[in-house]
């Protein structure tokens, strides 16, 4: 449809340049000759090669490589013009015209150029724009660029220029030396004075450059080459500093840096041979200079809109690889196909020993120059335009060196038309795409800029110094707390964090802020109610929205994370985009919304499965607690003991036989043995470990060692009766370290039972 459309156009003009050019455009070869063309014979006077060396050579009336003469000849002359190429040679024989059968005069009728510029404005704003605008869009059309809404275009290109960060290493630690500290602090500030001072320099640089003028003093140039070494030398102090601030892995692994670290050693040894071994060949002076140009390349970096075009660039380089290698493949084919027509043809007027199709580097070179639309029909014309007598014809392929208008048609109007309108073409439109960074700015995205990332990274390496880019699950809640700018996310506000509302509420603010919250007195230092008026200017609802979102990105981040190594770099840095950056609605296409939908209903079920397991987590530590309050009581013997033998052994009577004391040993309910003890209100101890005093007529209300042994005995005594662990018993064996061990317990009151002593259970 493009093409018709713009033949349609070509149509008119081809017509109406017929009519009015027919036949007027002839001129004779002498170039002196008089007003009527029917002068133009014989021989002249000609002088191709030098002035001084006149040949003779017959007059000849013919038009030049292009004419009216007839309506082909019209529209192919048209379609050369289209191409930017020869117009102005067609223009001004146009207004040389005098009339038919007359030697054209120059500048003879002015007027016939409106008729060129008039074309040329319409085939220049309208075909090739024309042609432009349909390749873009069926470009777009064909990746899909063209169904997107600026939006979404905007985060295709964020989504690509995020995917390309990656996390830094950390290049020192806290025990590192003091140099290589101020070496990283300077290497990693972007802003600093010394970033600031390089920046100046490179300026200066390229006011050195352009201070260059031809036949300049010899004590200037002198001039320049030692403020040029200064320089230099400040590039390689900068280098100095990042290497061993920043580590050579990782500085490496920025492209810039090696640029840098080529170029300006380059620039420092040309630079010497210069100054002292004054070596001044031409090929020295010209690789000096190639080292100081490249060294203002470094400005690139430094400029946020050129370096994001840069790395655009790398971005795309896959896909513009893969065009520019088709495109190689089309230049093979019509150097073959050029070199086999025409290797053998004598040269004519545009074509030299460089500029031919005698072998396949020359017909590169030639067709990389006709891409452009540099000179294409003229060298045409000579490959179509040698004929006899110029030139020997034979029907032997290779005992001929005539041209042939037929191929010379056919194969630069087909390269013409496929490099220059198709893959040029192609290549702008992919370009276009590619570059789109422009919707990013204009949609609001602009916030994310270098310094954003730089932050981010920055947060990320505090917990991952070795630049792995994963981290664990547990070190995630960390990282959250070191975001900052565009990429933070928290619930509260800075300003209503727990230290700035301490600091609004305090009645002396200056003292607070030097005195910890524990070492603050509440009662005396805090107003409350200045604090209740504080905390009721809170926002609950939207505190309560950002809680919600934070706690499905925390989520949908655990989610995303690899099993194995933990949360990626890339999935955060993406997962952040969606939440702080764009708008899924808008910017996601139909099928990304769709996938991120079902991946936020994973989310959502994983969050209500962990409050479903947290409510009973809750449950069961809250119990937990209890059973350890439980346990802290029951340490002053708050809970009765349970014995391992049911009843317990006690003295009954007693014999004196002798000088000894007899006792009779009676079995006694450990209930009965208890309450019996428990009815008086306390009980002095003795010295003697193990043993308990129950005076006359009372009971023993004391701590009874009964939980670790099988039985007690108890003897009778003036002064009342002695408990103690039996000695001697199958049934246990005491110790004194075991009775002062258990002698704390205590027996409740509600344990108690009504027994009397030596009454059997």
């Amino acid at each position: 449809m493009a093409a018709f459309v713009s033949i349609s156009l070509l149509i008119p003009f081809a017509i109406y340049g017929l009519n009015i050019f027919n036949g007027k455009m002839i001129l004779c070869n002498d170039g002196e000759g008089g007003t009527s063309l029917t002068q133009c014979f014989g021989e002249y006077g000609s002088t191709p090669f030098k002035d001084d060396w006149v040949m003779l050579a017959p007059r000849v009336a013919a038009n030049s490589y292009f004419k009216f003469d007839d309506f082909g000849s019209s529209l192919f002359t048209l379609y050369q013009i289209v191409s930017q190429e020869g117009w102005t040679d067609v223009s001004f024989a146009a207004q040389a015209i005098t009339g038919r059968g007359l030697q054209p005069r120059d500048l003879a009728a002015q007027g016939n150029a409106m008729f060129f510029v008039v074309f040329n404005l319409l085939a220049t704003v309208f075909i090739l724009t024309l042609f432009i605008s349909v390749f873009m869009r069926n470009y777009t059309e064909q990746t899909g660029v063209a169904f997107l809404t600026a939006e979404q275009r905007s985060w295709l290109e964020l989504r690509k220029l995020l995917r390309r960060i990656s996390p830094s290493k950390s290049s020192y630690n806290d025990k590192g030396k003091e140099w290589q500290r101020w070496c990283h602090k300077r290497a990693i500030e972007k802003r600093g004075k010394w970033y600031q001072m390089v920046t100046v320099v490179l300026i200066l640089h390229l006011v050195l450059l352009v201070a260059e003028f031809n036949n300049e003093p010899r004590w200037w140039a002198r001039t320049r080459e030692f403020v040029s070494l200064l320089f230099v030398l400040v590039y390689l102090s900068n280098i100095a500093i990042r290497i061993f601030g920043l580590g050579w892995s990782r500085f490496r692994k920025s492209s810039w840096d090696l640029y840098a670290l080529v170029v300006v050693s380059g620039a420092f040894i040309a630079t010497l041979s210069l100054l002292i071994a004054n070596t001044r060949g031409e090929a020295y002076e010209q690789l000096y200079k190639i080292f100081l140009v490249a060294i203002i390349l470094l400005l690139i970096p430094r400029n946020d809109a050129l370096d994001q075009l840069f790395k655009t660039a790398a971005a795309s380089l896959t896909v513009i690889s893969n065009l520019l290698a088709t495109w190689l493949v089309l230049f093979l084919v019509f150097a073959i196909a050029m070199t086999q027509a025409f290797s053998l043809t004598r040269f004519g007027g545009q074509e030299t020993s460089d500029l031919n199709f005698r072998t396949v580097p020359n017909a590169l070179i030639l067709l990389f120059r006709m891409s452009l639309g540099e000179g294409w029909n003229q060298i045409m014309e000579d490959y179509a335009g040698i004929e006899p007598p110029l030139c020997v014809k034979d029907s032997t392929f290779f005992d001929s060196d005539c041209g042939s208008k037929p191929w010379a048609r056919i194969l630069f109007v087909a390269w013409n038309i496929m490099s220059m309108y198709i893959f040029v073409n192609l290549f702008v439109s992919l370009i276009y795409e590619s570059f789109s960074y422009v919707y990013q700015r204009s949609s609001g995205m602009a916030a994310v800029d270098r310094d954003e990332i730089r932050r981010f990274k920055e947060a990320w390496r505090s917990v991952d110094p070795s630049g792995s880019g994963y981290i664990t699950k547990a070190q995630f809640p960390r990282l959250l707390g070191e975001l900052s700018g565009i990429f933070q996310m928290r619930i509260y506000d800075p300003e209503d964090s727990v230290s700035r509302i301490l600091d609004d509420v305090r009645n002396d603010a200056r003292l607070s802020r030097h005195s910890s919250i524990v070492a603050s007195n509440a009662k005396g230092d805090i107003d409350l109610g200045r604090l209740n008026q504080r905390l009721a200017s809170l926002d609950v609802e939207k505190i309560r929205a950002r809680r919600r979102v934070f706690n499905v990105f925390f989520e949908e981040v655990l989610v995303a994370a690899d099993p194995d190594r933990g949360i990626a770099f890339s999935d955060v840095l993406l997962v952040l985009a969606h939440y702080k950056i764009i708008n899924d609605s808008k910017s996601l296409r139909l099928d990304e919304f769709l996938r991120r939908r079902a991946r936020l209903q994973r989310v959502d079920e994983e969050i209500r499965r962990r409050t479903v397991l947290g409510f009973f987590d809750t449950l069961y530590w809250s119990r937990k607690f209890k059973q350890h309050m439980a346990m802290k009581r029951s340490a002053r013997m708050t809970q009765i003991p349970q014995l391992s033998v049911p009843e317990i052994l006690a003295a009954a009577s007693q014999h004196q036989h002798g000088s000894g004391v007899a006792q009779e040993t009676i079995r006694l309910g450990w209930r009965d043995f208890t309450a019996r003890l428990w009815r008086s209100a306390s009980v002095e101890r003795p010295q003697d470990v193990g043993r308990r005093l129950i005076p006359a007529g009372e009971s023993y209300a004391g701590e009874l060692p009964i939980e670790s042994f099988g039985c007690f005995q108890c003897r009778s005594r003036s002064e009342g009766q002695i408990v103690e662990p039996c000695t001697g018993s199958s049934e246990a064996s005491l110790d004194a370290a075991g009775c002062a061990a258990l002698s704390s317990r205590q027996i409740p009151e509600d344990r108690i039972a009504s027994h009397e002593a030596g009454r059997r259970i």
